[in-house]
């Protein structure tokens, strides 16, 4: 009788811990100011000392998008419970809030919306000569896709091509501005 309480206690103890515990390690919110007509893959790569250092507006940073959608920034990248705020900024700095691109909830689209497609990174070699996202020259990064209007579905090989293309431009941005910084 005891075995189906305590598994209950078990479970329930875990999840408040996991809730607990992602609230406290709460990244910095973060507000995206996206060039009025943008429409495609961004990037952002964190924890560059060759990077911009984003200002603090009301509590949150808040990262500029260049047009090409590649920003390279100097803070960490932080896991945990995400605040994004999303906004399409025009030639006056007029700030129009985009919502995200699907409404989970319901199932609804939003065009323009934005989707956060993810965090990833590009490893770099360590001393034994494998390569590791633990390296000091990995590349840490999200990726945001903006969807400006009902956005053409892509073939395969378009879409490889745009990855791939995005991949070698982060690649060489960064040793870019790595060398440029020493």
């Amino acid at each position: 009788a005891a075995f189906p309480f305590t598994v209950m206690a078990t479970v329930i103890g875990i999840y408040a811990i996991s809730f607990v515990s992602s609230y406290l390690t709460k990244p910095e919110p973060e507000a995206f100011l996206i060039p009025a007509t943008f429409e495609g893959k961004i990037r952002i790569v964190y924890g560059e000392e060759c990077g911009i250092n984003p200002s603090a507006i009301n509590g949150r940073r808040e990262l500029q998008i260049p047009s090409d959608g590649l920003l390279i920034i100097q803070p960490e990248f932080e896991a945990g419970i995400i605040d994004h705020e999303y906004y399409f900024v025009d030639q006056n700095g007029n700030k129009t809030e985009i919502m995200q691109y699907e409404n989970y909830t319901d199932g609804t689209k939003n065009i323009p919306g934005v989707q956060l497609v993810g965090s990833g990174s590009m490893g770099g070699a360590m001393p034994d000569g494998s390569s590791s996202s633990k390296s000091p020259i990995a590349i840490h990064f999200i990726d945001l896709y903006v969807y400006y209007s009902n956005s053409r579905e892509f073939s395969d090989r378009e879409y490889i091509f745009r990855e791939k293309r995005i991949d070698s431009m982060t690649i060489a941005l960064v040793d870019d501005c790595r060398e440029w910084k020493q």
